[in-house]
């Protein structure tokens, strides 16, 4: 458990550490918001598209080799994005290397839900993605130490070394402990697996994807240059948001696990994730900002947790690589337009309208959620 939470830390950490550089970068090469949101996007399409055929790879390549590979790719391909001298050149860059994140999500995930149990995958998916939120934490903390001091390049060069060692970490511990049962079963070229229940519930993952990732990613430029925060109040900002989840993910998992009713407990916190986003909106008092950041870091943080939890259920074990392949694919690739969209309507309407736009976007995919009926899968 503890090699599957530094590999995703380091996996995850470099989406944390992007938007904090986001204004220093914007400054760097003169930008616009659209070629922010770009950029973001660059970094993140192909890893997202390139998900279904690692899910379909785990049927004839070890997960855990193809999860040390991605994880080498990406920090090792980050390394060499730091020393390029351009704005196409740094897209492209991030291009390359954002690819190699295309293993680890699906196959870490399908892994864990083999490892332990169902009736305790609540906590498990929260203990995996809180290192996901100690990552989110860590990452901005070394934009406020060294961005500003020794250039942007520096946190994203220092996040790149963890990486590494975080991937032959992973390499060693996975190679003592897996077994035959644990690698993926049953016969590879086949359609993930669908239900109805299933399609509803990724119609709303689709909409709260896009929203989210839109809105997060843009949080720091908007506490900047709507909210007026200095550069370094708004990264703190950013970094409590993602300090409650620490403790949210676990904790929200393990609640689902107790009730039994995973669905109930994703609308809830999608409703009262949507009165927070207005207010984040519409409040500009820096103190109730931040009591804002905090909440809307507990109910975003945990709704994937507990939503992961709930596709999971749904899909029978032999099927399970494949399916979530599509799934993390199908979600990453709607949140990866998301910074890109965002910052062609920040561009025309302001950053203001833009979160108001996705808020509205969110309430549309709790509809969806609430045709996904519950059940265990086989």
């Amino acid at each position: 458990m503890v090699a599957f939470m530094l590999a995703h830390a380091a996996n995850d950490g470099y989406t944390s550490l992007f938007p904090p550089l986001l204004p220093l970068i914007r400054e760097h090469f003169d930008l616009s918001y659209a070629k922010v949101g770009g950029l973001m996007t660059s970094y993140s399409f192909f890893g997202s598209l390139l998900q279904i055929p690692a899910g379909y790879l785990a049927y004839f390549i070890p997960s855990s080799t193809l999860m040390v590979t991605g994880l080498l790719w990406v920090s090792g391909g980050l390394l060499l994005a730091t020393l390029v001298k351009s704005y196409w050149a740094l897209a492209t860059a991030f291009s390359f290397a954002g690819m190699g994140t295309a293993t680890y999500h699906p196959l870490s995930f399908s892994l864990l839900s083999k490892f332990y149990e169902k009736e305790i995958l609540g906590r498990i998916m929260g203990l995996h993605m809180a290192a996901s939120s100690v990552a989110h934490t860590v990452t901005p903390l070394l934009v406020i130490l060294l961005a500003k001091r020794f250039g942007w390049y520096w946190p994203i060069r220092l996040w790149c070394l963890y990486g590494l060692l975080a991937a032959f970490l992973l390499m060693a511990v996975l190679r003592k402990i897996i077994t035959e049962k644990q690698k993926s079963q049953g016969k590879a070229l086949r359609l993930p697996h669908v239900t109805p229940a299933l399609i509803f519930f990724v119609l709303f993952r689709l909409g709260w994807s896009f929203a989210w990732r839109g809105i997060s990613a843009f949080i720091p430029i908007f506490l900047v240059e709507a909210a007026h925060f200095s550069i370094r109040f708004a990264t703190l900002y950013f970094m409590a948001m993602y300090l409650i989840e620490i403790f949210a993910r676990p904790l929200v998992g393990a609640y689902s696990d107790r009730i039994g009713k995973r669905k109930m407990v994703i609308a809830v916190e999608c409703a009262l994730c949507v009165l927070l986003l207005l207010g984040l909106t519409f409040i500009k008092v820096k103190l109730a900002l931040l009591f804002i950041i905090f909440g809307i870091g507990f109910l975003a943080g945990s709704i994937p947790v507990v939503g992961q939890a709930y596709a999971i259920d749904m899909i029978p074990d032999e099927q399970r690589d494949r399916t979530l392949g599509f799934l993390f694919t199908i979600f990453n690739v709607s949140a990866t337009l998301s910074p890109l969209f965002i910052g062609f309507v920040a561009d025309y309407f302001g950053l203001t309208r833009s979160f108001l736009f996705l808020t509205v976007l969110i309430v549309i995919s709790m509809v969806f959620l609430g045709f996904s009926r519950e059940k265990r899968g086989v």
